[in-house]
């Protein structure tokens, strides 16, 4: 192993263990203190669990991660953004006593992503300043309520964070980005170790202390990781990242909010029509239901990794069927029904079954399947032929045939037969340069 993947390791360990060694020490003194001043969270029509649980789990959390943080001495801008995470623990913690309203919330998540910002950390790096300064606000206040929404299942929040955070911290290290390493390893370690506690069936849940606390952190080191290089210079493959990494809190929000919106009820309550819960509706058990997302989870973290070993443009390609998979997925689940009145995967609010065929047609017309199935099968069938061409000729789509690579799409294919007939041959003979005369026989001006 060379010297960088050794200190990369080392660093994760350093910040990791204490964090994890932490939450495990800490997390049955905060289920003490919860029982004896009564921080539990009983049952209600709007929530999943059915027994009295402890809350506050956010402050082992967080207690955890700050020591290992502390014990790995990050740079001092690192520290400022360990600040930001720790105001949005503290506005948690307020909000889990004596409730805080949306506006302040949203008031102090501006006032953590300022403190970004004027470290230089923006969504789009290098992007002009009005396109990339409300990206960021969006990012970081979205991204800290997503987390803040996916807690909503046992074990589901802190799995999710702690591997989105794992994942943040290789692509740091492997960046050179020693900071990440010390932040995404001390809240992964932390997150982590709090699933001993917090997975089915839980004992105590972390409450909105601990998951502002973790979406804040995983935002910023979100943003933090596009300022690293990687990706060959291609700022949109850089931008990616983050996105893959966190795509199951961004699936389940954007899930959550179009279907209430179409179903007619408040986006702000809660309810059992997450992701998860529909995952159960469908005949999933709870514990497989989380297994599943945390897969998800994993898959997508490991495309994010994938941009710094493999060629940029089938990064692209496999991104646009990832997300080509993940839209699929968030179609199938939207048609769950999970708002019965009396079942058990709903809450009994008397409200319209969601169809959200009816809103795309709305927006497309009569045509909203042939609109949408030309969109879809242009993004795969490019996709898969980058992918195809990868596989086949062992590389990427070089400047020197980058055309040639391309010239296959749709737009091309009219009039176009000779050509396909002759990448068909050159295929099939294994691409030898001795069979680059049926290439050249169909009139083609360049031969891969």
């Amino acid at each position: 192993m060379d010297s960088l993947g050794t200190t990369m390791l080392w660093t994760m360990a350093q910040a990791g263990l204490p964090a994890v060694l932490g939450v495990l020490a800490a997390t049955p003194l905060v289920i003490r203190a919860a029982r004896r001043y009564d921080w539990v969270a009983h049952p209600t029509a709007d929530r999943w669990h059915g027994e009295p649980t402890a809350l506050m789990g956010g402050i082992a959390i967080a207690a955890a991660a700050t020591l290992g943080v502390v014990l790995s001495r990050p740079p001092v801008e690192f520290q400022v953004v360990w600040g930001g995470g720790l105001l949005m623990f503290g506005v948690g913690l307020v909000d889990d006593h004596w409730r805080v309203g949306p506006v302040t919330k949203l008031t102090v998540q501006v006032v953590a992503t300022g403190m970004l910002i004027s470290l230089g950390y923006a969504f789009g790096a290098g992007w002009p300043l009005w396109l990339s300064l409300p990206l960021t606000l969006l990012w970081v206040v979205g991204i800290t309520n997503a987390v803040n929404l996916l807690d909503n299942m046992d074990g589901l929040a802190a799995g999710i964070t702690g591997i989105a955070a794992l994942i943040l911290a290789a692509f740091g290290g492997l960046t050179g980005q020693s900071g990440v390493v010390v932040l995404g390893s001390a809240v992964g370690g932390a997150a982590l170790g709090f699933l001993w506690f917090n997975f089915k069936p839980a004992r105590i849940f972390m409450g909105d202390c601990g998951s502002l606390f973790l979406g804040f952190i995983v935002a910023a080191l979100g943003l933090v990781v596009q300022g690293a290089g990687g990706g060959g210079g291609h700022p949109v493959a850089v931008a990616l990242v983050p996105l893959a990494v966190l795509a199951i809190p961004i699936l389940d929000t954007t899930l959550v909010t179009a279907v209430r919106s179409w179903a007619g009820r408040p986006v702000s309550e809660g309810g059992r029509d997450h992701t998860s819960h529909r995952l159960v509706r469908l005949g999933l058990s709870e514990t497989h239901a989380v297994l599943l997302l945390y897969g998800l989870s994993l898959v997508s973290g490991a495309l994010a990794l994938l941009l710094l070993f493999v060629d940029v443009t089938l990064f692209y390609a496999l991104s646009a069927l990832g997300g080509a998979g993940l839209a699929v997925v968030g179609l199938h689940l939207a048609r769950a029904n999970v708002y019965q009145q009396g079942d058990a995967s709903g809450d009994g609010a008397p409200v319209r079954t969601p169809r959200p065929m009816r809103v795309v047609h709305a927006l497309f017309g009569r045509r909203w399947k042939a609109v949408l199935g030309i969109l879809a099968d242009s993004i795969v069938a490019g996709a898969s032929l980058v992918l195809a061409y990868h596989l086949r000729f062992g590389g990427g789509c070089r400047p020197v045939t980058r055309r040639s690579c391309f010239r296959p799409f749709p737009s091309r294919w009219r009039g176009r037969w000779p050509s396909l007939r002759a990448w068909a041959s050159i295929a099939a003979s294994g691409g030898t340069p001795a069979r680059r005369s049926s290439c050249e026989r169909w009139g083609r001006r360049r031969c891969p």
